[in-house]
């Protein structure tokens, strides 16, 4: 068997397109049926198509890297056959043979194994024999103690399948899925034809079994998934087909960096992995190459592939809010102001959440704000005292709980919410959340500059049509009970964003 080897990366298997010249090869006896008849000699020319760093199966006493060729001839199908070669050194395959390489095996046996052709090599004390041969100058590759002759007739038959692998191209199925291999891709580019490939995606959630046990992180980088979660496992504002799960293990969960909601990170040499839904997984490899870290945070949001999911981002959260009516303010459009919600609570109406029985629980919900309470803007002003989470006036000098100064500023009002089935809330807001909720306005104080910049951000929140909302938003409420037993809404990790 010959094998030209034309792109080098981790895998079980390799795999080949395996090319039979007839006017160089002797027949043989050995030969096996499946749909119709093949023959194959002691050398044959093969292209070889496999991936970065070799990742070998173990026997028990011996190294077994397995090969899969694809003969030519079969052009539209993939019909291969998986070549098992054996050796006492693991690295006797990944660190003789290079990318480019023509690859010589010895001594294949062509049998059946669950009615799919398999070759099995084993020379002398059941031991594989090849030799790899650089293509650029056609010199031997020699793999230690592994003795192997190259005659004049394989030097010349080497050079007839260089030049035949520089001049045809190839056109069986199995080729797009190697040459996949290790590109960027983004979730929508996930599928059967690719294995190993790199992958920049945005943190939904993330979970560390552990201190030595696999990281499980949901990631989306919105484009679809091929093969999506289940809706109940719908994350946050997110839909589930935008979503896939990706799971780390021993040494590169150990290396990722601790995550939050909205990070991004990427990925090297992660693996296409099919279950119930098609997720990513990530494994230390035998090779040097593998064993590099393959899990990174970005930081740099000039990065094309971060500005390309935020620019997705934008363009999913706008085409799932209500379609604007006509009204009296046409300057407020769906574009120029929309939410994040950064939490995982699932997707809830109205009604499910004012009939929840739970006494605190954590829901998203979309809704337009009808109205605002109270409506002078200046008596939504309040001081509030962080170390007690306590509320007073906006003149007072110290808090009544801890008797402690308090000079820290916050609001306190709410919006009357109303959503696509006319079911009404009234949500409220107080405490830390008007600062994470209007990031335009952080500092806030009472004075006449920063009461007119929040009345423009309310001007672009109200809509005025009760019966056509101009514009929703995804609110994250949690609900919690009063002193006098009453359960009340209020406003949780929601961002407004105003373009």
């Amino acid at each position: 068997m010959w094998g030209y080897l034309t792109y080098a990366g981790r895998r079980s298997y390799l795999e080949c397109m395996e090319y039979i010249n007839i006017k160089e090869r002797a027949k043989s006896s050995w030969s096996h049926n499946i749909g119709r008849s093949m023959e194959f000699t002691q050398s044959q020319c093969s292209t070889v198509w496999h991936r970065r760093g070799l990742q070998l199966h173990l026997s028990i006493e011996k190294r077994k890297p397995s090969i899969k060729l694809v003969d030519p001839t079969t052009t539209g199908t993939n019909e291969g056959i998986t070549t098992l070669l054996f050796h006492k050194l693991s690295t006797a395959l990944m660190e003789q043979i290079h990318y480019g390489d023509i690859l010589i095996v010895r001594d294949a046996r062509i049998g059946a194994f669950f009615g799919k052709r398999q070759a099995i090599v084993k020379g002398k004390e059941k031991v594989s024999s090849w030799c790899a041969i650089d293509a650029s100058n056609l010199q031997p590759r020699v793999v230690k103690d592994m003795p192997f002759e190259l005659s004049d007739d394989h030097r010349r038959i080497a050079k007839i399948l260089r030049d035949w692998h520089h001049s045809i191209v190839p056109t069986m199925s199995a080729i797009p899925k190697q040459r996949a291999s290790h590109q960027q891709l983004t979730t929508e580019q996930i599928n059967e034809n690719v294995t190993y490939f790199n992958y920049v995606g945005m943190v939904v959630s993330f979970r560390r079994r552990s201190d030595k046990g696999p990281v499980e992180m949901i990631l989306t980088d919105y484009t679809p998934n091929a093969i999506p979660m289940k809706g109940e496992e719908r994350v946050g504002a997110i839909s589930p087909r935008l979503l896939i799960q990706c799971t780390l293990w021993d040494k590169d969960a150990d290396e990722c960096p601790d995550l939050e909601y909205g990070d991004f990170l990427r990925l090297r040499n992660a693996k296409r992995k099919v279950g119930y839904y098609q997720e990513i997984v990530v494994r230390p490899g035998f090779s040097p190459e593998t064993q590099s870290r393959k899990v990174f945070k970005l930081e740099d949001e000039n990065d094309q592939a971060v500005i390309d999911i935020k620019r997705r981002k934008k363009e999913f959260e706008r085409s799932q809010r209500h379609p604007a009516a006509d009204h009296s303010q046409p300057e407020i459009t769906m574009e120029e102001t929309w939410t994040a919600v950064e939490h995982t609570a699932s997707h809830a109406t109205l009604e499910h959440i004012l009939n929840d029985n739970s006494v605190e629980n954590v829901y998203t919900t979309r809704a337009a704000v009808l109205d605002v309470k109270p409506r002078n803007l200046r008596d939504w002003m309040k001081k509030w005292c962080i170390a007690c989470e306590w509320i007073e006036d906006v003149d007072a000098v110290a808090c009544r709980q801890c008797h402690q100064p308090i000079n820290e500023y916050t609001l306190m009002f709410s919006f009357l919410l109303q959503d696509h089935d006319n079911r009404r809330l009234q949500l409220h807001i107080y405490g830390e959340e008007p600062k994470v909720m209007f990031e335009n306005l952080k500092d806030i104080r009472p004075d006449d500059e920063y009461i007119e910049a929040l009345r423009e951000n309310i001007d672009r929140i109200l809509s005025t049509n009760s019966v056509k909302p101009e514009i929703a938003f995804d609110f994250g409420i949690t609900s919690y009970m009063t002193i006098d037993g009453e359960r009340r809404f209020r406003l949780c990790s929601t961002v407004f964003h105003f373009d």
